[in-house]
């Protein structure tokens, strides 16, 4: 397996870029592609529609390139890879069947490979990122192999993910590989510290608490952290800054990001589905140390994994609003560690396996994922 990866800031300088490696000697047939919303996504497709090269890509609104954070850009990672290591498969959304899609798409799988690795991108807000994981256990009976990250845009308005001809506002698109031809592992860290006492969700459906200890949510979330007299309302700036653990037995805690509160019902609504009776406690705020905490584990990582040929990175687009500039010494700092060719989004929400865990839904973490041909 070769790997090229590109940086263009305009569909035309990509299209050059795209060209003139199709006139050299890499046999190109792959192209992972994150492209900011800013950019007509259905033309940076049919740049890689005229080469015949499978594309399996989402929309931004921001990017990662090796070690640096980009804005309005579009990177791509290009794959010189054997036909039959990897395969695509996509559905649109209807009704918010992610769960039965899911699970279409690991029969697929099931049918071309014996052990198969899914990397996954959804679209859509309303996406429900632990159906994925659901879904495709139900058939794999493992969830030690799925990664993936949901698509994102500027003002959180409107996602969009894409493939060969096909740009998908509600959907899932999943790339499917060999995993006994090209290994995929991954780590999915956060390094935020929860303080305080554990609390319960008395009250929830779906991503929306109304009640913590039978308290109205939103009153015990602004008191907790000081913010009774702001006048700014909850959304990703404020809740980027303070994400709420979730704790399971014998398993490693997720976080999930406040978007927005609703005075009038006291609730806060979450970029990821939480369970009612589920144990949560508050966050620290940002700070340097998270970033410090998080390069560690991942670098405690290469221990199993010393080698990698590609690295995909999902990181929470919260992380990026909470760490501002901080950002970069946290892509720099990873990426130095295996100096192998990266590239990713900030996403909407992350899948990827915690240290020692299987896979599940988090928000404000980053989900790194390693490829290499075995």
């Amino acid at each position: 397996m070769k790997v090229i990866t590109i940086q263009s800031n305009s569909v035309e300088e990509l299209n050059t870029k795209v060209d003139s490696i199709v006139n050299s000697n890499f046999n190109h047939n792959l192209a992972i592609v994150f492209a900011s919303v800013s950019h007509n996504l259905q033309k940076v497709s049919e740049i890689f529609d005229k080469h015949n090269i499978k594309i399996f890509g989402s929309g931004t609104g921001a990017e990662i390139m090796n070690d640096e954070v980009l804005e309005h850009s579009i990177v791509v990672m290009l794959f010189d890879i054997k036909e039959e290591y990897f395969t695509l498969y996509y559905q649109e959304t209807q009704n918010n069947n992610t769960a039965q899609i899911s699970e279409n798409a690991a029969k697929y799988a099931k049918k071309k490979f014996e052990n198969p690795a899914f990397i996954v991108l959804t679209s859509s807000l309303a996406t429900d990122g632990v159906s994925v994981i659901e879904g495709i256990s139900e058939v794999i009976k493992s969830r030690n192999q799925i990664f993936g990250g949901m698509a994102s845009d500027i003002k959180m308005e409107k996602t969009t993910i894409f493939t060969n001809k096909k740009i998908i506002d509600e959907g899932v698109i999943f790339l499917i590989l060999d995993n006994n031809k090209i290994e995929v592992k991954g780590i999915a860290t956060s390094g935020w510290e929860a303080v305080g006492s554990e609390k319960i969700i008395t009250k929830a459906k779906r991503n929306t608490i109304y009640t913590i200890d039978d308290k109205p949510a939103l009153d015990m979330f602004l008191k907790y952290y000081g913010l009774e007299n702001s006048t700014e309302p909850i959304g990703l700036s404020i809740g980027a800054k303070y994400p709420l653990q979730v704790n399971y037995e014998n398993k490693t805690p997720v976080l999930r990001t406040p978007v927005s509160g609703n005075s009038e019902d006291g609730s806060i609504t979450l970029t990821g589905r939480i369970e009612q009776g589920a144990k949560v406690k508050f966050t620290t705020q940002a700070t340097f140390e998270i970033i410090d905490k998080t390069i560690a584990e991942i670098k405690e990582f290469k221990t199993e994994v010393p080698e990698t040929d590609a690295m995909i990175m999902f990181s929470c687009k919260g992380r990026k609003v909470a760490f501002g500039p901080m950002m970069e010494d946290e892509i720099e700092g990873i990426h130095e560690i295996w100096n192998a060719p990266l590239i990713g989004f900030f996403t909407y929400g992350e899948i990827g396996n915690a240290k020692n865990q299987k896979s599940d839904f988090h928000n404000e973490t980053c989900s790194l994922v390693l490829l290499k041909e075995v």
